[in-house]
C-alpha cells in the first residue's frame, strides 16, 4: 500500500513539473522578444546557413531545428514557413512543426490535412495520442465539438489500454505522464464550451480558466 501511494505521489510531482514546463513553453511561444543586435546577427547567420541535401537526416534535422528557432527569434514568419516545408519533406518532426505553425495562420485547413495524415502514420502510443490532442485542440478552437469529442475518445482509449502496456523506463514514463496531462487539460477545456457549441471568442482554448456550469 505504501509503495502504491509513493508511486502516485511521484506521478503527481512529475505531472506538476511538466505543467510548469508547459507554462514556460507557452510564454516563450508567445513571440520573439526584443533582442540585441549581436543576437540578431547570430540568428541571421544561422538562417543563412545552407543545408547539404546529401547530409544524414539526423544532421539535416538538427540544422532545420536551429533554422526554425532562428526564424522564430527574428519574427520572420515567411522564412519559418519555408523552412518547415523543406523540413517536412523528409522528417516526421518537421511535419509536426509545420502542422503546428500553419494551425495558427489562415492556412489552418492545410494544418488539418497534415494532422490527419500524421494520425494515420504515427503509431507510438504517446505520439499517437498527442497528435490527436493537437488536432482536437484546433477543432475545439473552431467550435467543432463533434470532431473534438471523436478524437478525445480515441485518445482516451490509448490512455486506458495502450499506455499501461508500455515498458517501465524513465523516458517512457515521462511521455506517458505528459500525454495524460495534455489529455486531462484538453478534456477540461471542453467543459468551457457553452451548450450552443460556440466559443465567446477566439482566445486560446487550452486550458480554460473556468468550466462552464
Amino acid at each position: 500500500m505504501a509503495k502504491g501511494v509513493l508511486n502516485i505521489a511521484k506521478r503527481c510531482l512529475l505531472l506538476l513539473s511538466i505543467g510548469a514546463g508547459l507554462a514556460y513553453a507557452q510564454i516563450d511561444a508567445d513571440g520573439p522578444s526584443g533582442i540585441s543586435e549581436a543576437e540578431r546577427q547570430k540568428w541571421q547567420a544561422i538562417l543563412a546557413q545552407p543545408i547539404d541535401a546529401n547530409a544524414l537526416n539526423t544532421t539535416r534535422t538538427n540544422l532545420y531545428r536551429q533554422k526554425d528557432l532562428a526564424a522564430f527569434k527574428l519574427g520572420d514568419a515567411v522564412a519559418r514557413e519555408a523552412i518547415l516545408r523543406e523540413w517536412s519533406q523528409f522528417d516526421e518532426e518537421g511535419r509536426w512543426s509545420l502542422r503546428g505553425f500553419l494551425s495558427g495562420t489562415e492556412k489552418r485547413e492545410e494544418a488539418y490535412v497534415i494532422g490527419k495524415n500524421l494520425i494515420q502514420a504515427v503509431k507510438w502510443p504517446p505520439s499517437a495520442a498527442r497528435i490527436r490532442l493537437h488536432v482536437a485542440a484546433d477543432y475545439l478552437d473552431d467550435s467543432n465539438i463533434k470532431e473534438t469529442a471523436r478524437l478525445l475518445a480515441e485518445v482516451e482509449n490509448i490512455v486506458r489500454y495502450e499506455l499501461p502496456r508500455m515498458p517501465n523506463r524513465p523516458e517512457t514514463q515521462y511521455w506517458i505522464a505528459r500525454t495524460e496531462l495534455e489529455f486531462l487539460t484538453l478534456k477540461h477545456a471542453t467543459r468551457c464550451v457553452p451548450a450552443n457549441g460556440k466559443r465567446a471568442s477566439k482566445a486560446p482554448s487550452w486550458p480554460c480558466k473556468k468550466a462552464a456550469t
